[in-house]
């Protein structure tokens, strides 16, 4: 149910970054909440009624397979994926891009992965500043071991957000898998010192000092 949560964070978090109105149902409305509460049944019921309501709305439909992949419904949760991305209002970019997201970690699962990597590049496309898109994508490179093209989009998180410790942690950890433990070191000391308190930065930084022999 966790993931259900996160759908929730990465889409109020996208949407927070625009100032476009959307006339969402009540129903809607009272799913997300649901959904927030990790209330998967209750989310479900609501989502329904906007559904009995209004059978196009794309909203409710992305929602839905975000729900039903988190029940291991893959089939199914495709299956609203793409209802959600027929009917999202086609200037809406930023759910569109959403619902290609979570369309990609679907077929991901599905182990359809150069299709799901195409879903995300199609969202990035949508929304190329969204800094979010890329760590996706860069993440769904690694599980796939495509390395060098997760560096590049870790590479791009890293040159948008140096602040933030995700970038180099994904460069890190890339090295790392190709057993480049000092490129893999120096990746992760930039973690650290982007977020300090950063407890991945400082564990990923600790195993590479023990794989290098580095206790000092």
């Amino acid at each position: 149910m966790k993931r259900i949560v996160l759908l929730v964070v990465l889409v109020v978090g996208w949407l927070a970054t625009t100032g476009q109105e959307r006339a969402f149902s009540e129903a809607y409305r009272k799913g997300v909440e649901a959904m927030e509460r990790e209330d998967a049944e209750g989310a479900m019921g609501w989502f329904r009624k906007a559904l009995e309501e209004n059978p196009q709305d794309g909203y409710s439909l992305f929602m839905v397979a975000g729900i039903r992949q988190a029940a291991g419904e893959l089939d199914t949760a495709l299956s609203y994926a793409d209802a959600a991305l027929r009917f999202l209002p086609e200037e809406d970019r930023e759910y569109r891009a959403a619902a290609m997201t979570a369309r990609g970690r679907i077929l991901l699962e599905m182990g359809r992965g150069d299709e799901a990597v195409g879903s995300l590049t199609e969202a990035i496309a949508l929304n190329p500043g969204n800094v979010v898109l890329y760590y996706a994508r860069g993440e769904m490179l690694w599980q796939l071991d495509r390395y060098e093209e997760s560096d590049k989009d870790f590479r791009r998180v890293a040159e948008m957000e140096p602040e933030n410790a995700a970038g180099y942690l994904g460069l890190g950890r890339n090295a790392a898998e190709r057993g480049r433990y000092r490129e893999a070191l120096e990746w992760f000391v930039k973690a650290r010192r982007a977020v300090p308190d950063d407890m991945d930065a400082q564990l990923a930084e600790a195993e590479c000092r023990m794989a290098l022999g580095d206790y000092g």
